[in-house]
């Protein structure tokens, strides 16, 4: 057995039987440089419509190649013959024959509570990320990246963690330069010396493949002159959205609605009864 990636291989020999398994039992640790599982055209960040991708020769690959390669060597009528694969787990114990890739991923991941935050300028608001252990006993620092003209405090947290899908949420006060402005904040954390900022998102669907993604931990930061007419807002959410937390930064008092009444003539009876916003950006 040889593992191309770490550049060993085994020195036992095992005689094969007909009929006969064979079991043998290993274990390796991949290189501290191995990056985290993340498909490849999305490692790097591309532009509307296309995407990024530094080696040429994974273009056109329907998927990443293994994580770890294996190759098992075996000697048949004196002749080598060699099967290339890969680690594999069954994802299911009702169903064995669903299996799973291997996937490398950092010992923490780490998630902005929201994905937009609206400043007004020169003014601080409170960033809160969110760190989740995928090992045991997983310790270090964590701290938020901003451009120039922006502040953060503090610097860093400590953070510890005891147990694979522990969480702990980390507040940061942020202060928006004095003019308008776009940034882009990144979260990361720090353990044993190495840099860590992905987020982790679960793919799980019955029709597919389990899937990770593992992109950046970003934010984006606007500070604007904002102005706005009205105090409360009744929202209908769709699938997914974020509408009614972005209000909420706006300084609106959001109810979140649940269903929409019929006949369609008491929605206008609902809409009156409830102060309608209207928004105008400062320019």
């Amino acid at each position: 057995m040889r593992y191309p990636s770490i550049r060993r291989a085994s020195s036992k020999v095992l005689d094969l039987h007909a009929n006969q398994p064979v079991v043998r039992r290993a274990s390796q640790v991949l290189p501290a440089s191995t990056p985290p599982s993340q498909p490849y055209w999305l490692r790097d960040e591309g532009t509307a419509g296309l995407f990024h991708v530094n080696d040429a020769a994974l273009i056109g690959l329907p998927e990443n190649p293994p994580a770890f390669p294996i190759e098992y060597v075996f000697e048949v009528g004196g002749q080598t013959l060699v099967v290339s694969t890969e680690p594999v787990a069954a994802t299911e114990s009702a169903n064995p024959a669903v299996r799973r890739r291997l996937d490398v991923v950092p010992p923490v991941s780490l998630r902005f509570t929201s994905g937009v935050q609206l400043f007004a300028p020169g003014a601080a608001r409170p960033v809160t990320v969110e760190l989740t252990a995928a090992r045991a006993r997983a310790a270090g620092t964590v701290r938020l990246e901003a451009p120039a003209g922006w502040r953060v405090a503090p610097s860093s947290q400590r953070f510890r963690l005891g147990r694979p899908g522990e969480r702990a949420r980390f507040t940061f006060t942020v202060t928006a330069p004095p003019e308008l402005a776009t940034a882009r904040l990144e979260a990361s954390a720090r353990i044993n010396g190495a840099r860590f900022n992905n987020q982790r998102v679960e793919i799980r669907y019955d029709h597919i493949p389990f899937q990770v993604l593992q992109p950046a931990a970003t934010m984006k930061a606007v500070a604007l002159e904002l102005a706005i007419r009205g105090r409360r807002v009744g929202y209908l959410p769709g699938a997914g959205d974020d509408v009614a937390g972005s209000l909420a930064q706006m300084g609106y008092a959001v109810t979140t609605l649940t269903g929409v009444p019929r006949p369609w003539n008491s929605v206008a009876r609902l809409l009156k009864s409830t102060r309608t916003a209207a928004i105008k950006v400062q320019r």
